[in-house]
């Protein structure tokens, strides 16, 4: 992949030219990696405590699960500019014949289907993730709480990062009833997001609001 080998600091960089990519949809997708691994760094303080031993084989379960996740957000890194890419090479396409303009559209479509499809991928993966964090509430070490309350709340921004870019291509989509189940998904992801993220901050800060 074109950034598993790039610092930190390189990714900064990058991120920081005046280049197209890497732009919002792989900032996003590397945002809720990073809320991902924190949960996965929760479950490695926890596996093997004797106080937790009744939920050991759910916690190794769940390292599984957030690894898999962490290494999918990650390659939407990559995949995002693959995708704006395939939409930048579409509207270059000629136009000034009939045939040429029917192959422009056909191909701008198929492309910003392609560009809203990915960051849809990572608003359903981030709320994967998000259920997970709830989960570890109340299985993991206490001491990593904050650190799951840090990784939700990432999430939930990369999820509406993500948000974003499916509503930005959508809007140049043609298809009626795709727009219309799109919608409905990307609403009902971005509620439930919502609902797990309070729940977490909740119980994260109970201690705090006594």
């Amino acid at each position: 992949m074109m950034f598993e080998n790039e610092t930190l600091k390189k990714f900064l960089e990058i991120t920081a030219a005046p280049t197209p990519t890497p732009g919002g949809g792989s900032v996003s997708a590397y945002v809720a990696a990073l809320g991902a691994a924190l949960g996965s760094m929760t479950v490695s303080f926890s596996v093997g405590k004797p106080e937790l031993k009744d939920h050991e084989h759910r916690l190794k379960e769940a390292a599984k699960q957030l690894s898999e996740r962490t290494e999918r957000l990650f390659s939407l890194v990559e995949e995002d500019i693959r995708a704006y890419e395939a939409v930048t090479k579409a509207w270059t396409l000629p136009k000034n014949e009939a045939g040429q303009k029917e192959h422009r559209r056909a191909e701008l479509q198929k492309a910003l289907k392609y560009a809203m499809e990915v960051p849809l991928r990572g608003m359903r993966i981030c709320l994967d993730v998000l259920k997970l964090h709830h989960e570890l509430i109340g299985i993991s070490n206490p001491n990593l709480i904050s650190d799951i309350g840090t990784g939700a709340l990432l999430t939930e921004a990369a999820l509406n990062g993500c948000k974003m870019n499916v509503l930005v291509n959508l809007g140049l989509i043609k298809e009626d009833n795709l727009i219309l189940q799109v919608r409905k998904e990307v609403d009902n992801l971005t509620s439930e997001a919502a609902m797990l993220k309070d729940g977490i901050m909740k119980k994260v800060l109970a201690p705090a609001n006594k």
